[in-house]
């Protein structure tokens, strides 16, 4: 994939989903700690997987429709409008790459739609969707206990506003590592 898109950086976290126990973990660029190299550039050190913040953008989907059906607020079946790929909310406008209509809870995350995934984050309101975040792993550590290793950041359910809730649902305004992703995401496919 590095050849094919030429990245400035990639990673890679490969984790039992039974356990949880990760597997590997690479990131390039990288290097030897141990060659006796200038150390100017230190990134070249940087445990990528464990230190870098990102958001997840519609990796996000799954958890906050789990956190839904696990609330019993949803239906695989339920039907949602999804405004014909343009909605407004919170003084914003929120599009969708493949536009669609009248679709099931299923479709919402087969077509990836940010306004079906938001009114879903809406129902679960943000007490529930910020907790069952935290409950998946973000915004705080994983207790791997590797040094630099970040927790991302996600906003307060006393002060965030309508259209972050809603850009929150689709991984928007939060971010995790890539070590956090690929844990929330083993949860799922346990």
């Amino acid at each position: 994939a590095m050849v094919a898109s030429a990245p400035e950086a990639a990673m890679a976290v490969v984790m039992d989903i039974e356990t949880g126990a990760i597997l590997a973990m690479a990131s390039r660029p990288g290097g030897n700690p141990n060659d006796n190299v200038d150390r100017a550039d230190q990134m070249l050190f940087k445990n990528r997987p464990a230190m870098d913040q990102i958001e997840p953008g519609s990796v996000m989907k799954p958890f906050v429709v789990a956190a839904a059906l696990e609330e019993g607020l949803v239906t695989p079946n339920q039907i949602f409008d999804c405004e014909l790929g343009s909605w407004s909310v919170g003084g914003r406008t929120i599009r969708d790459d493949h536009p669609k209509g009248a679709i099931t809870v299923s479709d919402i995350i087969k077509y990836s739609s940010n306004i079906g995934t938001a009114k879903i984050g809406l129902m679960l309101g943000p007490v529930k969707l910020l907790e069952y975040l935290k409950d998946f792993g973000f915004s705080r550590s994983t207790g791997l206990g590797l040094p630099g290793e970040v927790p991302g950041s996600m906003r307060s359910a006393a002060t965030i506003r309508t259209i972050e809730l809603a850009t929150t649902s689709f991984g928007q305004g939060v971010t995790g590592s890539p070590v956090q992703l690929a844990a929330a995401a083993a949860t799922i496919a346990n």
